[in-house]
C-alpha cells in the first residue's frame, strides 16, 4: 500500500502547485488599480504594489510570471500524461507480439525513423502541421500539448515494449499460457500492474525535458501567443530589452531554472522513496 501511495505523490504535488498559483493570480489580480497603471517597464515600482515591477505594457510582472509559469507546467504536465499513455499502450500491445512478426519489426521500423529526426525539430513540424489543419479550431496551448504528445510517445513506447518482453519471461505467464491464457488477458490484468512504477520513474525524469522544450518552443514563437503567456514567450520579450531593462530577462529565466532544479531534487527523492518501500 504504501509503494502504491508513493507513486502517486509527485503528480499531486505539481497539480497543488498549479492551483497555488491560480489562487495567487486571483488575490493579486484584486489588489491591483486597472486604472492605475504605469506605462513603462520599472523595476522600482514597488511603491505601486509590483514586487517584481512591470513589463512594456505597464502590466504587473510578477503576475505574468506566474500565469507563465501555470501555463509551462500544465502544459508540460499533461503533454507527458498524454505522449506516456500512447507510448504505454502501444509499446504493452507491441510487446506481447511475436518477436520476429511483421508487425513488431514494423513498429520498430518506425520509431527508429522517428527518433533518427531531432526531438526538437520534430516537434516544430508537427506544430505547423497541427496548426495548418486545426488551427482554426484549437488554440495555442492545445496545439503545443498535441505536438509535444506527438514527439514524446516514441521513447515511452520503446521503453515499454522492451520491459513487456521482459515480463512474458516470468514463471506465471508462461504457466497462464500454457493453461489456456490469452496474451491480451495478461496485457490487461498484470502487465499494468508490474510496469507501473518503472514506467511511472521513466516519465518523471522526461518531465524537465517537456518545460524545456515548452519554453524553446515559445521562445521561437510557435507556442503560447498573445494575449496568453508562458515563461519562454516571457524570456523572448525580455531578451529584446535585456539592454535597457534586464529584470524582463533574468526573472522569468531564474524561475525556469529555479523550477528545473526543484524538479531534479524531488525526483531524486522520490526515487529514494520508491526503492526504499
Amino acid at each position: 500500500m504504501k509503494k502504491r501511495n508513493n507513486l502517486f505523490i509527485f503528480p499531486l504535488v505539481i497539480l497543488l502547485l498549479l492551483g497555488i498559483f491560480k489562487w495567487v493570480k486571483q488575490q493579486l489580480l484584486w489588489t491591483y488599480d486597472i486604472e492605475n497603471v504605469l506605462q513603462a517597464p520599472s523595476v522600482s515600482s514597488a511603491l505601486h504594489g509590483h514586487i517584481f515591477g512591470t513589463d512594456m505594457l505597464g502590466r504587473d510582472f510578477l503576475f505574468r510570471i506566474l500565469i507563465g509559469l501555470e501555463n509551462t507546467l500544465s502544459i508540460g504536465l499533461f503533454s507527458l500524461l498524454l505522449g506516456g499513455f500512447i507510448g504505454g499502450f502501444l509499446g504493452c500491445v507491441i510487446g506481447f507480439q511475436n518477436p520476429n512478426g511483421k508487425v513488431d519489426k514494423s513498429f520498430i521500423l518506425v520509431l527508429d525513423l522517428l527518433q533518427s529526426v531531432p526531438q526538437l525539430f520534430l516537434c516544430f513540424i508537427y506544430i505547423l502541421i497541427i496548426q495548418k489543419q486545426w488551427g482554426d479550431f484549437l488554440s495555442p496551448y492545445f496545439q503545443l500539448t498535441m505536438a509535444l504528445a506527438a514527439t514524446s510517445w516514441m521513447p515511452v513506447a520503446r521503453t515499454t515494449r522492451l520491459m513487456t518482453r521482459k515480463l512474458q519471461q516470468k514463471n506465471y505467464v508462461e504457466a497462464s499460457v500454457a493453461l489456456g491464457a490469452s496474451r491480451w488477458q495478461l496485457a490487461a490484468r498484470h502487465a499494468w500492474v508490474d510496469l507501473r512504477q518503472p514506467l511511472f520513474v521513466y516519465l518523471i525524469y522526461l518531465l524537465p525535458q517537456f518545460f524545456i522544450f515548452e519554453s524553446v518552443i515559445s521562445f521561437f514563437g510557435f507556442g503560447i501567443k498573445y494575449p496568453d503567456t508562458s515563461l519562454g514567450l516571457l524570456i523572448q520579450d525580455g531578451w529584446k530589452m535585456m539592454m535597457f531593462y534586464p529584470h524582463l530577462f533574468f526573472l522569468p529565466a531564474v524561475c525556469l531554472l529555479t523550477v528545473l532544479l526543484l524538479l531534479k531534487k524531488s525526483t531524486n527523492r522520490l526515487l529514494e522513496v520508491i526503492t526504499q518501500a
